[in-house]
Parts: structure tokens; sequence; C-alpha cells
């Protein structure tokens, strides 16, 4: 620490990680400093990465509350439904419907639950602005409520919003005759608070929403740690690469831990983080008529699948609808974003955890990836794509459950096939580490030693 000037604030919850404070200015200089060090083994700066940007169209739609309305949730059931509600600007009044979507548009939702309903046992940690767990949607379903970021002067309320939507879509209370229905229907939630609002806009009526690394590695620790938790959700994004970030991820998703992040909102192929790392599904958006949002990232080499993100209908807190403070919520609102497609995933990995206990987070996005369908088409009055630009493809749940072939590389081997790609999803030390093991990069060498065949009278182990 002398050398770096710096001195430490904390030493995270992996007990190996130590968050350092150092001179103005002088940030990237000490992590060099930091990284020749041979007592250090990783240092990267502690990155702020955005929950919420005001750039896309996200929470733009007005607030509608509605009683047992399924029908407004055309990402999990699209029958061609008109839907939704939008602010006429001269008359100031909501005009319902606003949207009618394309038929099959959806996830398959109901088929899904035709084969399992998910349990209370598995729960998904929902890394994000904070959950409103009194909302009538949720009640019953938060395991916890922890505040990762005390020092920002935050405090357990979701005063963005951002999280209890987040969490509505996963896991709302299905089936209760009241709002809306969560994709992993049974399945319970946390609230890891990690993000924290920044109000440097507030005079453009912007309320930020930052999630520093350090804080989402100690949520990550905690999950992993946590028998509560099997899913991890993180609908936040941003461009910057960090080392221990990623080796936290690995650390989880080794451990068994499914971990799901939304691919950005940038519509470009730009790498964003969490969701560029290996060990993680990356989700990006589509929209009701079956095409690719018009704001979600995509990339062929690091998005995973397609899930709905467009005018999604979910939980808020009461506040939005001008609810008294200490009222139960039942309050719902419409926002756009990779954010809202990302616990679309993250409630159908939870369906295949309680599914498949044996399946580990590798051959659950075998799954997830292997069973999508390629129909999707590129956003209305934009160059047509390459398909495989979508990752996957569209995320298809109730065939994820019978895939017929599950590949569960090791990964070592998956991070050795991203090395070899055009934009590697991988630091080059990993590459360089990996090549001295003997690993090849070349795609045809891709090991994939534990190949689970189902509804098959026997299996056996395939290597290519």
């Amino acid at each position: 620490h002398r050398n770096a000037n710096g001195s430490r604030i904390r030493i995270l919850r992996d007990a190996r990680t130590q968050l350092i404070k150092v001179p103005a200015g002088t940030a990237r200089s000490a992590v060099d400093k930091y990284r020749r060090n041979p007592n250090t083994e990783l240092a990267d700066l502690n990155y702020t990465r955005l929950l919420f940007r005001p750039a896309t169209t996200e929470g733009s739609e007005p607030t509608l509350g509605v009683t047992n309305n399924f029908t407004e949730q055309w990402g999990l059931n699209n029958t061609g439904q008109a839907f939704g509600a939008s602010l006429d600007p001269l008359l100031g009044t909501l005009v319902y419907p606003t949207y009618q979507g394309s038929s099959g548009a959806d996830i398959n939702a109901p088929e899904a639950w035709d084969i399992t309903q998910g349990n209370a046992s598995v729960g998904i940690a929902v890394l994000d602005s904070g959950i409103a767990c009194d909302h009538l949607d949720l009640a019953g379903k938060c395991i916890e409520e922890i505040n990762y970021v005390i020092a920002q002067g935050s405090t357990l309320e979701d005063v963005l919003g951002h999280g209890t939507h987040v969490a509505g879509i996963a896991a709302a209370t299905t089936d209760n005759g009241i709002g809306i229905a969560g994709v992993g229907w049974e399945t319970s939630v946390g609230s890891l608070k990690t993000c924290w609002e920044d109000y440097s806009l507030a005079l453009f009526v912007i309320v930020l929403g930052q999630c520093d690394d350090a804080d989402v590695i100690d949520a990550i620790v905690d999950a992993t740690n946590s028998p509560n938790y099997q899913v991890i959700n993180m609908s936040f994004a941003g461009p910057d690469y960090s080392a221990v970030f990623e080796s936290a991820v690995n650390d989880a998703w080794n451990s068994g831990m499914i971990l799901v992040a939304g691919a950005g909102n940038s519509y470009s192929q730009q790498l964003m983080y969490p969701a560029g790392y290996a060990n993680v599904i990356a989700v990006g958006s589509t929209d009701y008529y079956d095409n690719l949002s018009g704001f979600s990232s995509f990339g062929a080499s690091w998005v995973s699948v397609l899930a709905p993100g467009t005018a999604v209908i979910s939980t808020v807190p009461g506040e939005f609808c001008g609810q008294a403070a200490g009222v139960p919520s039942d309050c719902y609102d419409y926002k756009s974003g990779t954010s809202m497609s990302t616990p679309h995933v993250a409630g159908v990995a939870a369906l295949l955890r309680e599914a498949h206990p044996e399946w580990r987070p590798a051959a659950i996005r075998s799954a997830l990836m292997t069973t999508a369908r390629q129909d999707v088409a590129a956003s209305a009055g934009l160059a047509d794509a390459n398909p495989f630009d979508f990752g996957a493809g569209h995320v298809v749940p109730n065939l994820a459950f019978e895939p017929g072939l599950v590949y569960d590389a090791s990964d070592d081997e998956y991070d050795a096939f991203s090395c070899g790609i055009a934009s590697p999803a991988v630091a080059a030390e990993r590459c360089a580490q990996l090549a001295d093991a003997g690993f090849s990069f070349a795609a045809a060498d891709l090991n994939q030693p534990s190949i689970a065949v189902s509804r098959l009278i026997s299996s056996r182990t395939v290597t290519r």
C-alpha cells in the first residue's frame, strides 16, 4: 500500500480482496503499481455500472394500476392481444390499449408451468436497487433484505423502482387473483441492494442507479455462500472489464451458482459487463413483434439468449402510483430494457434448477441455448442482421426442460474457446495461462466431456 499511497477501506466478503482508497487522480497508476507487486494476484479499478439509462425507453410508459391482468403480460403468453397504455400529450389522460403484439412472440410460460411451477426453496438473489417486499404481489416472496450501499447514504427502500420491477417479472406471486404472474411462480427472491441513487442529474429530473463492483462482489459472495439462492440476477451493465469482478463471477459459477445479466441497452455489439464474462448467461431483449428491441445490445460471441424486454409490466413501489408511505403497494408499471429481459431468464433458470437439480450452471445455459428459436427479426426499420448476432435466439423454456443434448464443458475449456474468437470475452492474462497449460483455442477442439442425453435407454460420455 505504501508504494501506491493507498489505504485499505475494507476487506471484501471473499476474505482475499481489499478495497483501497488512493489520492484523487492516481487511481490508474496505483492499479499498475499493485499489478506489478508479486504479492498481488489481481488489481482493478472499482468500476461503477449503470442500473438505469435515461437514454433508453426504460420507464417511459406511464403508470397503469391493473387487477388480475395476465393479458398485459405479452412476454409470457402473446396471442396478438392489445395491451398497454400511453399518455395523450394534449389531454394528459391514459390511452388504452396502445400496443398490439404478434401471436407467439413470447416465452410460452403456461407450457413451462405445465411442467413445473417451481419451488419456494429455490431463490433468486436480485442485485439491484432494492425491492418493495411489502408489495401485495410480492408478499411472502422475499427471503431477506440486505443493504450493501449504506456508505453511499442509501437505505433499503427501492427509490428507483427498478429492483421491485425486476423481482416481479422473475417471481411475483402467481395465480393469486391480483396483478401479474412471475415467471418463476413459486420461486423466492432476495433483495440484495447493491445499487445506490445518484442525484447528480436531479435538476433534469433524472436519478441514476449506480452499482459499484466492490458492493456487487460482496453480494455475489454472500449469495453463493447462502443455501437460499441458486440464481443471481444482475440487471445492470457497463463497458469496463474487471478481472477482479470476473474472478468473483467464476468462483460463484464454479460453486453451482447460475448468474444471469442484461446485455445492455446500447444497440451495438460492444461487450458489456457483467454479461460479457464467460460464466454469465447474457440476455438481450425482444419486443412484442418478435423483433430485436431497438435498444438491445447484441453479438454472436457473447450474448447467450433473448427474452421479452419492451413494454413489460411489473410491480413497482406504491409511491409511483401516489400511494401513501407505509401502505402495501398494489402499483404496476411498464418498463423497457434488457433489465426486464434478464429476470425472464432468471425465472426460467429457477424453474430449470427445480426440475434438474443435478445440472450445473453450464448445463442450464446449454439447455436454454440449444432449445432457443432463431426466428427473431432485426428491429423494424433497421438493417437485417445475422440471426446469430442475437446469441442462440429467443428462449423457449418449455423445451429447455428436455433439451436432448446438454453441453457441460469445463470452465477452462469454455475460456480457451473464447480466447480463440475475434473479440475474446476473457482477459489476455487468462488466455496466456490457458495456453501455457496446453489448452487449444480452436473451436473444433472444444472438449465437451459430459453430454447428457435425455429420454434415452442409456447414455455415454462423448469427447470431441
